[in-house]
């Protein structure tokens, strides 16, 4: 395989990933905009995403994070997922 093909080839690997890791920031926005700011748990982000595992949403996360898209706090057991220039107004 010659050096053109390899970099476009990660290239393509690199959109791909870059998709997947806006696939979970925008269910993570959507989440919080129907549950008063509330953050997805772990789980509910494996299920509503492509990832299949924990671990791997995990990872998306620390690259979100990385990218600084996201901030995550830990309190206890408590995780707590912040959108990087969003906010959440209280409609009564």
């Amino acid at each position: 395989m010659t050096n053109c093909k390899r970099r476009e080839l990660a290239k393509i690997a690199a959109q791909c990933r870059q998709g997947r890791l806006n696939e979970v920031l925008n269910y993570i926005i959507g989440f919080k905009r129907n549950h008063d700011g509330c953050s997805p748990s772990i789980r509910q982000i494996v299920a509503s995403t492509v990832y299949s595992s924990t671990s791997s949403v995990h990872y998306a996360l620390e690259r979100l994070e990385k990218q600084k898209k996201i901030t995550l706090t830990h309190t206890g057991e408590s995780r707590q997922i912040m959108v990087i220039g969003g906010k959440w107004i209280y409609n009564e």
